[in-house]
């Protein structure tokens, strides 16, 4: 890099503080998404309980040192990356002051803005840091209840717990503390309380006081038929529903079934035997279907006034 003579001494060192930050910013703005790899290798003259014990807890020391140091990793390219924007910009503000050409100051002043924005929009130090320390407590907690899978099974004699099954432990513990399982641990449970708090508000949502007077009218008007329905029909229904299921719906009849699917329940429903059990699932389909319009009403009128 080449300066114009008669630029001042001190302004040039400036210069490349505030370029050096820079490159060290770039350097340090990656942040590792696994801790280092362990060796985990079966050995197959490793046929006791006593052998399997020793390797499997050496592991979990390796895999605890690797951890404790891609944490110490993680904080400190946190602090790296803040303490290299904070040189930056102070350098080329401080160039920006001292030089006389218009322009050149402009364009300092504003680049070591830039960094100040950079700042205030990615690396927020107690935002990083509270996140920070959010994902390694969920990282280490992940990391706990695969231990204690581990521990269990080390007391179970070894062909109940064999070395390999142990080793495959082993690798869950370790993969565990990494940003990318926690992150995916965060959005599954995200996943599962949305779906939870959705099905709340359905079962809210449809007592009666929230359902359309007409409509429960309808409806209560085919639970009287389902009764009345001949012998082997209800079965007849639910395998050609009039109508799509909506998730509450399917959740409460799979419930009924004790887990099992509509589908696959014709040993539960099918048969002379079974017709009051299918007239029940039947009933709580009406009762807790979603889509109340006339139409839809229409479809599970005509399927039960059908011919068997």
């Amino acid at each position: 890099m080449h300066f114009k003579a008669g630029l001042p001494v001190h302004f040039s060192k400036l210069i490349l503080l505030g370029l050096l930050g820079l490159l060290f910013l770039a350097g340090c703005a990656s942040i590792p998404g696994y801790p280092k790899p362990i060796e985990i290798t079966l050995d197959e003259d490793c046929d006791d309980k006593d052998c399997r014990d020793n390797k499997i807890y050496a592991l979990i020391f390796e895999s605890d040192k690797a951890f404790e140091v891609y944490k110490r990793k993680l904080y400190k390219e946190s602090v790296s990356f803040d303490l290299a924007t904070d040189i930056s910009r102070l350098g080329l503000e401080a160039a920006a002051a001292v030089t006389g050409g218009p322009g050149l100051k402009s364009a300092l002043a504003a680049t070591a803005g830039g960094l100040g924005a950079v700042q205030a929009s990615v690396d927020k130090r107690v935002y990083f840091e509270q996140t920070l320390t959010a994902i390694i407590q969920l990282m280490t907690a992940k990391r706990d209840e695969v231990l204690v899978v581990i521990y269990e099974g080390l007391k179970k004699p070894i062909e109940e717990y064999p070395l390999g099954v142990a080793l495959h432990d082993i690798r869950l513990y370790h993969a565990s503390g990494s940003i990318p399982e926690a992150l995916a641990e965060v959005v599954k449970e995200a996943t599962e309380r949305a779906e939870a708090a959705k099905i709340k508000v359905a079962e809210v949502i449809r007592t009666p006081e929230f359902v359309e007077e007409r409509a429960q009218v309808e409806v209560e008007k085919l639970l009287e038929k389902a009764d009345l329905l001949p012998s082997g029909k209800a079965w007849e229904i639910l395998q050609n529903l009039p109508s799509e299921l909506d998730d509450f719906t399917k959740s409460k009849v799979e419930e009924e079934l004790g887990e099992t699917q509509l589908s696959a329940a014709e040993g539960m429903l099918g048969g002379a035997e079974n017709d009051a059990n299918a007239k029940t699932i039947l009933k709580l389909i009406l009762s807790t279907l979603e889509d109340r319009t006339e139409e839809n009403l229409a479809k599970w009128a005509a399927a039960m006034n059908s011919e068997q």
